[in-house]
């Protein structure tokens, strides 16, 4: 229906349209009460216009009795002006089949601005009608607070801003592209907390704020966390004061600053000093400051290996817990260096804690400047063990060099002793069948008995030597090896270059063996440190692995009965060896090793004491590969030992 046809309708089909209206409102009876409680101006219309509902807030805004306006067709409830406005608006909707907005406003005696959005339904359309003077008469002021302090407010790092009672944004300054990404008519007319420009925990805190401003209060210097669009987390310092209209409080107007370097810098500083903090406290050195010999500063490591708590220490003088022997070279070395010399700063030395125990550590010593005056910064790692490790890494090399002198002084020994077998068994029984047929109280018979007396002698003589070479059984004690194989590491690791890399896997905390504590010590080291030897520039990984296995006849040795075994495999990524160098590594005096680097005599030595043990040794290996050493000593069909590996060494 056009506007120029509204007279042409007969009054009884006005009538009669009025009465089909109001069977069609009883259809929105379940809505009505919703309408009622919000104050936004809802209207109803049919296809040809006719008002359907109205609610009270709409009639408010029109200023007709609701009860006259159902079944009217919504262009007669109008001004005149704003009959084509509205019209063209029902019409679009109607057609476009989607949601039309306008903004006019109404004259007097209305004299109000309406924001107006036309939702086409089935039925016809719903208008939603809502008074924006207020809002608009405030956007306008603001604007003009804005234009007048826009040259400020573009070049500053504040951005003016303004929301009314529903939170929706009525202004902005322009600089918040430059510091938040948006544009201002980006922002403009939406809702605050619906725009994710602040953190989800600081968006709860400024809500608070918020209704603390709108309640007639101010806040000041309240600091959020903003997010611009390209995700950049802002700090924001902000405050807002009650935007007043008519005595009533009906907004906020807000100022925030950028203090994100400030904020940076100063979490900078407290992330600093966190991290000296953390470092100091947890460090596994001691940390001493010193000054005229008097402790001001220890950390807890320090406390750690004195016995003592912190507060003890401080103000106390460090030479009472310098070894007597160590003392006066400590001190010297302090002072000269507090005077500015250039004594030795990294040297070991003895510490006697508060229980009188001594113990090593290396100090490393600078200068430095301490509440104004001339200090040393000092750095102690307590080397104890490692000291002690060193110690018994020297005294196991002793032993093991003459343990190796005597393996192959046996060997030789051995050699000359099974020639002498040849020589001296015959001897034996060509006397003992002379002295058959010597007359008895003959000289000769003398001399003979003489002879066989002295072959008998060197014959027991060449069994001893025999059993010293063979090394007829080793000592029957048992063992763990798992807590031997640790023991032996420690001196292993102190024995090769640092560069090596040495893994250990041990899969049979508890299992015992019978033998010899010291030779089985004596197989550890020797092939450790072959495998160490075969890696390029003593640069590499060992693997040592213990673990219990059963061979039988499918996957057995052919030296092992079938039954529980202990497996050492020591595995090196290091060259590799050929065939034929595999074929001789178990021959006496046989190396690859530089002359004065080897005696050719580590793996026969294994290889004699595993036959000892009742175990065997295999070997794989690859040129450019790495080897695998896999030894197996059998399990002992005893108890479990209760005495430890060292204990068992003797």
């Amino acid at each position: 229906m056009k506007p120029e046809d509204l007279g042409t309708i007969p009054r009884s089909r006005r009538k009669t349209a009025r009465a089909n209206s109001v069977g069609k409102v009883s259809a929105l009876a379940g809505a009505k009460e919703v309408f009622e409680t919000i104050d936004l101006g809802i209207i109803h219309l049919d296809i040809d216009a006719r008002v359907l509902y109205m609610n009270s807030p709409a009639a408010s805004l029109l200023r007709k009795p609701r009860e006259d306006t159902q079944g009217m067709v919504f262009w007669e409830l109008l001004p005149e002006t704003l009959v084509g406005i509205f019209s063209e608006t029902f019409r679009a909707a109607r057609e476009k089949k989607q949601p039309v907005t306008i903004e006019t406003r109404f004259p007097a005696p209305m004299g109000f601005r309406c924001h107006c959005r036309c939702l086409p339904t089935s039925r016809g359309c719903t208008l939603v009608l809502e008074d924006v003077t207020d809002r608009r008469r405030m956007e306008e002021e603001l604007w003009e607070i804005e234009e007048r302090y826009r040259f400020h407010f573009s070049y500053s790092n504040d951005v003016i801003y303004s929301y009314d009672n529903q939170f929706r944004i009525l202004s902005v300054s322009t600089n918040v592209e430059r510091i938040l990404g948006y544009r201002p008519e980006e922002l403009i007319g939406k809702c605050f907390p619906d725009l994710d420009l602040l953190e989800p925990e600081d968006l709860k805190r400024a809500s608070k704020d918020a209704l603390t401003i709108l309640s007639g209060s101010t806040i000041q210097a309240a600091t959020y966390r903003f997010i611009a669009r390209d995700g950049t987390r802002l700090y924001g310092e902000t405050s807002g004061i009650p935007l007043m209209r008519d005595g009533h409080v009906a907004g906020v107007i807000s100022v925030a600053r950028d203090i994100t370097y400030r904020k940076q810098a100063e979490e900078a500083i407290r992330e600093s000093e966190e991290k000296y903090r953390l470092v100091v406290e947890n460090a596994n050195e001691a940390i001493l400051v010193a000054q005229n010999g008097i402790m001001l500063f220890v950390n807890p490591k320090l406390s750690e290996i004195l016995g003592c708590p912190e507060e003890e220490l401080i103000g106390k003088s460090f030479a009472q817990f310098i070894h007597p022997d160590d003392r006066e070279m400590v001190l010297d070395r302090h002072v000269r260096r507090v005077k500015g010399e250039t004594p030795p700063s990294i040297y070991p030395f003895r510490v006697v804690d508060k229980g009188g125990n001594a113990r090593w550590v290396e100090i490393n010593a600078v200068k430095i400047t301490w509440q104004g005056g001339p200090a040393a910064l000092n750095f102690l790692t307590d080397i104890n063990e490692r000291v002690q490790a060193e110690q018994d890494r020297k005294k196991f090399e002793e032993q093991l060099a003459q343990t190796q002198k005597i393996e192959a002084l046996g060997s030789f020994a051995g050699g000359i002793a099974h020639d002498l077998n040849n020589f001296i068994y015959p001897v034996i029984i060509n006397t003992e069948l002379l002295l058959e047929e010597a007359a008895p109280g003959s000289a000769a018979r003398e001399i003979l008995q003489q002879t066989l007396s002295a072959a008998c002698r060197q014959r027991d003589l060449v069994r001893q030597i025999l059993f010293f070479s063979r090394r007829s059984g080793p000592k029957q004690s048992p063992i763990q090896v798992a807590p031997l194989l640790e023991e032996t590491l420690n001196f292993l690791r102190s024995s090769i270059p640092a560069t090596v890399e040495i893994r250990k896997y041990i899969d049979v905390p508890s299992d015992t063996i019978k033998g010899d504590a010291a030779q089985i010590q004596q197989i550890i080291m020797n092939l450790g440190k072959n495998a160490a030897d075969s890696l390029p520039r003593n640069r590499g990984l060992i693997e040592m692995r213990l673990e219990g296995v059963y061979l039988d006849g499918m996957n057995g040795h052919p030296d092992l009965k079938a039954g529980r075994y202990l497996r050492l495999s020591v595995k090196d990524d290091g060259c590799g060896m050929s065939r034929e160098v595999m074929g001789r590594i178990f021959e006496p005096f046989f190396t690859t090793k530089e002359v004065g680097k080897g005696s050719g005599m580590g793996l026969p030595a294994v290889l004699g004491i595993l036959k000892n043990h009742g175990g065997a040794i295999t070997v794989q290996s690859e040129e450019g590969k790495g080897s695998l050493f896999s030894v197996y000593l059998p399990v002992a069909d005893i108890e479990q030992s209760t005495g430890t590996s060292s204990g068992a060494a003797g």
